[in-house]
């Protein structure tokens, strides 16, 4: 009898041992199952900002284009004082033409650019529009001296302050950097360069 009752109680014990492993185990599935379906649709409904790969307006903090990738130069682009452009290798801007007035990208006084492009990975800025003198360039206005009257001018596109009389300033680097489609005259005493230093 004894060993009846003892292979009872087993039974029992046994069935109520499975049921909660069971019932944890339908638990954490349960859990898991809708902590996927959450993600899967955060993803789905997640969106990717528009102005994540569009150059405009002014830069006042640190910005870096990632290798690879293509950006879209809207208008003009000021890497103000105390701001810094990184631009990674493959990185292609293109210039949209989108008013009359030209995309450019200025780098003022007291701000860097850092674009590193390789020989076989260049960095390359361009135009939407395939033609010469189609977008304003790459102008750079650092502290050093220069020869105008006055020790400083200003830039003829963007209008801003370059000169001055720090001969260590250094306002970044450029390295297989190629620039494509730029350079124009807006008269006979104004022009656009596709590089300006």
């Amino acid at each position: 009898n004894q060993n009846k009752l003892s292979t009872i109680f087993n039974k029992q014990f046994m069935k109520k041992k499975y049921s909660r492993l069971s019932f944890y185990a339908l638990t954490m599935f349960a859990v898991v199952a809708i902590s996927i379906s959450c993600s899967d649709d955060k993803k789905i409904t997640e969106e990717p900002d528009p102005t994540e790969f569009e150059l405009k307006g002014s830069l006042t903090g640190e910005r870096t284009l990632l290798a690879g990738s293509t950006y879209k130069l809207i208008e003009g682009y000021n890497v103000k004082d105390g701001g810094k452009l990184i631009i990674e290798e493959d990185v292609t801007i293109i210039a949209t033409n989108t008013s009359s007035d030209p995309d450019y990208i200025l780098i003022e006084q007291g701000a860097t650019i850092e674009a590193k492009g390789t020989k076989d990975k260049p960095i390359v800025m361009t135009s939407s529009v395939q033609k010469p003198g189609k977008w304003g360039g790459l102008h750079i206005c650092g502290k050093a001296p220069i020869n105008l009257t006055g020790g400083s001018g200003k830039s003829e596109i963007g209008n801003v302050k370059f000169g001055g009389t720090d001969a260590e300033d250094n306002s970044g680097t450029l390295m297989y950097v190629r620039l494509d489609y730029t350079g124009f005259a807006f008269d006979e005493n104004t022009e656009s360069n596709g590089l300006t230093m």
